[in-house]
């Protein structure tokens, strides 16, 4: 907890966040981060000796530290957190951590890498960009739908891959005209699962919450009196664009995200 104290009060001080978030937040937010990997971890069936498990649980704690703690900054923060996270976690490592067995490379930020899980050894660092691939484009296509995979697309993706996967819910954030919207879209429709139905909503100021309850209930079947759900056998994806846009009332909430959070 002193670690976790150590980051989220330099974070305050010292970073600028693209969204102000308190610290329960942030450390939910890591606390699901490590679950989802043990989680897979265990239910692949993989039974790693005692170092091995305690290099993965590391590893993920601080993929996690970066994608949690560090993760709503703006660019010179991120340079600013990863070097103030390196630090903490190379000289001042918590106690409940103690010494890192494989630390991040020094060739880029802690941004620029995600933790390669093997089915044997205790795993590596890889860079984002190793997960680049070349792609072929159609002449007959039109531009708005031509998606260049960037460090970004990767990124981005993986941790979408990883809180669909889990059933956890995300909000990405970010300035306007960045990709995000395309990003997911291209995600939902284009590479999930079978067993995944993705639908859309798109928030404007004149969104109400009776409105976002009767979109989302038309997608949904009827199970029982009460009860609605995605077709048997399935799992509703909802990406909600916009997030920001409903009108405030009288007291200063918007009723739409008050919906959404319950």
């Amino acid at each position: 907890s002193s670690g976790i104290n150590a980051e989220y009060g330099y974070v305050n001080k010292f970073c600028k966040e693209v969204v102000t978030t308190p610290q329960i937040n942030r450390v939910q937010s890591l606390m699901k981060i490590i679950g989802i990997f043990m989680t897979k971890t265990f239910q692949d069936d993989e039974n790693p000796d005692e170092k091995v498990l305690r290099t993965w649980t590391q590893c993920f704690f601080m993929f996690g530290c970066a994608w949690s703690l560090g993760a709503t900054v703006n660019t010179e923060g991120r340079e600013k957190f990863n070097e103030f996270l390196r630090e903490l976690l190379t000289s001042k490592p918590p106690p409940t951590v103690g010494k890192i067995d494989l630390p991040f490379p020094e060739s880029a930020t802690v941004y620029d890498f995600m933790f390669d899980k093997p089915t044997s050894g205790r795993g590596r660092w890889a860079n984002w960009t190793e997960s680049l691939k070349t792609i072929s484009f159609d002449k007959n296509q039109k531009l708005s739908e031509i998606i260049v995979p960037t460090v970004d697309t990767v990124r981005y993706t993986y941790m979408m891959d990883l809180y669909v996967s889990s059933c956890t819910p995300c909000l990405f954030v970010g300035p306007t005209g960045t990709g995000k919207s395309v990003y997911i879209k291209d995600k939902l429709m284009n590479n999930l699962e079978p067993q995944y139905v993705p639908f859309f909503i798109n928030f404007s100021a004149q969104t109400t919450a009776n409105q976002l309850q009767g979109m989302i209930m038309a997608k949904l079947d009827k199970r029982r009196k009460g009860v609605f759900g995605p077709p048997m056998g399935k799992k509703s994806v909802i990406f909600v664009d916009d997030v920001n846009m409903p009108a405030l009332e009288q007291y200063g909430a918007q009723p739409p995200i008050e919906l959404i959070r319950q």
